[in-house]
Order: C-alpha cells, then structure tokens, then sequence
C-alpha cells in the first residue's frame, strides 16, 4: 500500500465513521471517540502503517475533519509538487497545500523537505504537503490543512 492509499484509509476511517480547534496526533490503534469529536457518528478506531505519523482536526463550527500523515522515511529531496485544493477554511475559502496556489494553482518547488499528505472532509483533494522538518507531531502540526478555521 502506498502513501496516498493509507492517507485515503486513515481519511475515510476518520471522515466515515475527528470538538477539536487543534490538530491531535494519533497513534495506530488509537480509539477516536464522540467525546473528543462530535462530528463522529461513532467511534473510529485508527490503524496506520508501521513509522506513520498522522495528526487529526476536528471542527465543529465548519464541521470539518481535518487529516494529515507522513513516513518517517519518506521523501526528502528537493522536488516539485502540484498544487491542491485541501479543503475549506472556516470563511469558505479553499485551503491549498502551499499558500503560491492561491494566485497559480499549478506547481510549486520545495527545497530538501520532507513531505506528507493532507486532507478534509469538506472537500477538495488528498495532496502532498510540504512539512517544516522532519516527520513527526510537531511539525505535522504545520501543515496549512491545519491552518485556522
């Protein structure tokens, strides 16, 4: 199974079956409750690849469910990444994977970073998301899905 299949895996499982106003990091095995996010119908247990780090949002007001994930050996090198529409903010406004695509929704260049992938329930698509450092809670927290809603 590649990255995109267990980011589209831990989406579904969240968005399916995450009131947070912060991105939560989740561990494989982790049970998600009502409790901790109302937009649940019910519980969600998660269940990630070995060395896979994800983080969840849950937010009432716009009742979005936020997610993205990224491997501890995953991609480093300096690259080019196509530009996706992730989601909605809060105003309704479209939540790119890097703030260029707002004026030239095609492609951007990272330099040696590591990257993850990131999602809503609101829509928009699963895209790859340049991280700050290397994959891990802290700087998942980073990734513009989790951006203020």
């Amino acid at each position: 199974m590649n990255i995109c299949q267990k980011v589209l895996l831990v989406g579904t499982l969240v968005a399916a079956s995450a009131s947070v106003y912060a991105e939560t990091p989740v561990t494989s095995g982790a049970v998600i409750d009502q409790t901790a996010c109302v937009l649940l119908g019910e519980n969600v247990r998660v269940s990630l690849s070995n060395e896979v780090v994800a983080a969840y949002e849950c937010v009432e007001l716009s009742s979005a469910i936020n997610i993205a994930t990224c491997h501890t050996a995953g991609q480093r090198a300096a690259h080019t990444i196509d530009c996706a529409a992730l989601g909605e903010d809060g105003g309704g406004d479209t939540v790119w994977n890097n703030a260029s695509c707002e004026t030239d929704p095609t492609t951007f260049d990272v330099d040696l970073s590591y990257t993850g992938y990131a999602a809503s329930s609101l829509g928009g698509s699963v895209g790859q998301a340049p991280l700050t450092g290397i994959c891990n809670d802290a700087n998942l927290a980073n990734v513009t899905i989790f951006a203020d809603q």
